[in-house]
């Protein structure tokens, strides 16, 4: 994360205005011009890291406090480079948390040796996720409430909700450009447009459960569940002649695998109906 230029020029300034010195008697102190001194007092330009370090020892701060700030200025200032400007006005507090945890892990031998930023990067984002995974079901919650009257899944009900909110989590999450915290109107959007599209999807269909038109549709809906899979199994291999052993551990392994596909699949034929 690159140092800002309009920081760095206040926390210069404390320093100046803090010792009481003129421009000329700080640059001879901490080894530059006061053509350059200038420059960094009115943002124009950053001091380079060695006459950062000395005019942070110059105010009695660490090393890198010119650059970054004490560690509350150093997280927040990170949080804002990463675009999360909603999430620390609706939650100050976490400053302070992620703070608290970079703190208690630098005790552990395991972090003593991590670069800063990747730490911190770390246990923000753990944070972060979780904060909007919240954020995303707030809002496209009335949505996956509704599903229960348009079933195109043989799951079921509760099947049709949490795959819904899955697949609309994953297309926020790597929508580009990116979807940040606060950004309601474009998840709202998003939910918007893909419950459509499966209201299409069941109102071109004969059934509720929709009567497939082709192998590719009829195969997602057997993906469904894993009962229904299994049973289409069994109508292969009877057709094909082999064995069919239900409670093997490979085939109840290959089941699952074909089952966890089930998502990406509907979001295949879900995008045929956009």
């Amino acid at each position: 994360m690159k140092p800002n230029k309009d920081v760095v020029s206040l926390r210069i300034r404390i320093i100046k205005e803090k010792l009481g010195l003129s421009i000329a008697k700080m640059a001879e102190k901490v080894g530059t011009s006061k053509t350059n001194l200038n420059a960094y007092l009115r943002a124009v330009s950053l001091p380079p890291e060695k006459i950062a370090e000395n005019i942070s020892a110059l105010g009695g701060y660490s090393d890198n406090w010119v650059y970054y700030g004490d560690n509350l200025d150093y997280i927040k200032e990170f949080l804002l480079y990463l675009g999360f400007d909603e999430l620390i006005k609706d939650y100050p507090y976490i400053l302070e948390e992620i703070n608290e945890e970079y703190e208690d892990l630098l005790k552990l031998d395991g972090y003593r040796k991590w670069d800063k930023e990747d730490l911190v990067h770390t246990i923000t984002i753990n944070k972060y996720n979780a904060i909007f995974d919240k954020y995303i079901l707030d809002i496209i919650e009335p949505f996956a409430n509704q599903l229960d009257s348009y079933q195109i899944a043989i799951g079921g009900k509760e099947y049709s909700r949490n795959s819904y909110i899955l697949r609309i989590k994953n297309l926020v999450k790597t929508k580009m450009p990116i979807i940040y915290y606060g950004e309601k109107d474009r998840i709202y959007k998003l939910a918007e447009d893909q419950f459509n599209a499966i209201v299409r999807f069941y109102e071109n269909s004969t059934e509720g459960i929709f009567k497939p038109k082709d192998i590719v549709e009829l195969f997602a809906n057997k993906l469904g569940s894993q009962d229904e899979i299994q049973k289409f199994l069994r109508r292969i291999s009877n057709y094909e002649k082999v064995s069919f052993e239900p409670d093997d551990t490979r085939t109840k392994e290959f089941i699952s695998k074909l089952h966890e596909f089930h998502t990406e699949i509907m979001n295949l034929l879900m995008g045929s109906y956009d």
